[in-house]
């Protein structure tokens, strides 16, 4: 019986249907009732198993007055031990978590041939899972959540539960997470990490769930890309372009982090498995997959693709630094047409006729006064850049480079950059180096020029 576990997650199940569970009650409890008290009778036995049974289920108690052996599924695993003290001494207790138990059987569930099992995943996401809390600044009692959370999160994949109802995964891993006396925050990211499943689905509610979700999303991408299998055309078995969507979605308006590092830590965990790659090209592959997403999400929003291509030539990575520094370029342009449009050409040109292997130290004391000028805007130009970028106040940034349209449009009215003097040209050159420099880390504003 295949197809439950395929509808839940891609693999293939190889357990028996016969050894599916539910948990009602969260602790599977033994133990041996020694030494009995002198006084002991055979009703003292009934009767504790009719006390156990209003306890639990799966109640088991039998033995004679010399012996007797006690188990219950229950979520009190103390009160029945003190029930069964009533009695005599204790020995051989054992107590287990019954949702621990459920997760050791994904060992026999295959998630993708080359990529393992289930219970292989959850180890990676549970990995994953503490490296998205640290970047995204969480503290220590949310990352613990979401660390606990991500090491159960697929553990009702062998519940029969969702074998027969398989659109109920996480929802019913929430559920034996409280029976198994987990927290709130724990039951909830285990219950909503599979959010969002299509698009204008919610995000997970808690921050823990949104942690495990980007986990969870994250593994399966960087798996499919180690091992050659990206999605290709119209083929996306793996839902990866989904996911992406999903992750990014969640970063941005959740966590606030980028994704570049997470992709180095979950290549990490698959190769720490075995599973051979080259750990360079790979991500680069899987950094550019999430970012073409993120530049489809950015024009879905409504942003030209020229702002998208301009913005996406820069450094910004983050998300929802991304999406917030093309917004604001848009907006720049399109209250302001025309200063954008001389700010482009005149950028692309500098572009052009920048040469990077000259640095960009100019020599002070060869500048006229519109090379001074630039030189001047540019710096002050490029500490105006740094600060915003830094605060995150992405209007100020496209303030800041608009201020050089006009100080690089008198340069290169007045100044005839490739003069026949090389100390003069090299320096004009190291000059447009110096301006070309701000615009780095933030967009290729020459995208933004009229084609002719």
């Amino acid at each position: 019986p295949t197809e439950g576990a395929r509808a839940a997650m891609p693999g293939e199940f190889v357990d028996d249907h016969d050894s599916l569970e539910e948990i009602t009650f969260g602790y599977c409890t033994e133990f041996i009732v020694s030494h009995p008290r002198p006084e002991m009778r055979d009703s003292d036995v009934v009767r504790l198993r009719k006390r156990l049974e209003k306890l639990g289920d799966c109640v088991l108690v039998i033995g004679d007055l010399e012996v007797v052996k006690v188990h219950v599924h229950t979520n009190e695993p103390g009160k029945a031990l003190q029930m069964a003290l009533e009695l005599g001494e204790l020995d051989s207790i054992k107590i287990d978590n019954m949702l621990e138990e459920f997760r050791e059987r994904l060992a026999s569930v295959v998630f993708q041939e080359k990529l393992g099992t289930v219970l292989q995943k959850s180890e990676r996401i549970e990995a994953l899972a503490g490296e998205v809390a640290r970047a995204a600044g969480c503290d220590a009692v949310v990352t613990a959540d979401a660390v606990r959370a991500a090491h159960l999160c697929k553990a009702d994949l062998v519940s029969s539960a969702v074998f027969e109802f398989t659109s109920q995964q996480g929802v019913m891993g929430g559920y034996y997470a409280q029976a198994a006396g987990e927290t709130d925050a724990v039951a909830a990211a285990i219950r909503d990490h599979y959010r969002p499943r299509f698009a204008g689905d919610e995000l997970p509610e808690g921050t823990a769930g949104c942690i495990v979700a980007c986990a969870d999303k994250l593994d399966t991408i960087a798996g499919m890309f180690a091992i050659g299998e990206p999605p290709t055309g119209s083929k996306d078995p793996f839902a990866l372009r989904r996911s992406a969507i999903g992750l990014l979605n969640i970063l941005r308006s959740r966590l606030g982090c980028g994704y570049e590092e997470l992709v180095a830590h979950a290549l990490a965990s698959y190769a720490a498995q075995g599973i051979q790659f080259d750990a360079t090209e790979v991500q680069a592959a899987v950094c550019a997959f999430i970012k073409g997403r993120m530049e489809q999400m950015t024009r879905d929003e409504g942003v030209s693709a020229d702002v998208v291509a301009a913005v996406s030539a820069g450094s910004v990575r983050v998300p929802a630094s991304y999406l917030a520094l093309a917004r604001a370029l848009e907006d720049a342009r399109a209250n302001d047409a025309a200063t954008f449009e001389n700010l482009a050409t005149a950028y692309a040109r500098a572009s052009h006729l920048a040469d990077a292997s000259l640095g960009s130290e100019v020599d002070a004391a060869l500048l006229g006064d519109a090379e001074a000028n630039l030189l001047a805007a540019t710096d002050q130009a490029q500490q105006r850049v740094s600060d915003a970028l830094a605060s995150g106040d992405f209007t100020a940034v496209i303030g800041a480079l608009a201020s050089l349209r006009e100080p690089i449009d008198r340069f290169f009215d007045e100044v005839l950059v490739m003069d026949e003097d090389e100390a003069l040209r090299q320096n004009r050159l190291r000059l447009l180096n110096r301006f070309a420099a701000v615009f780095a880390d933030v967009a290729n504003i020459g995208e933004l020029a009229k084609k002719k």
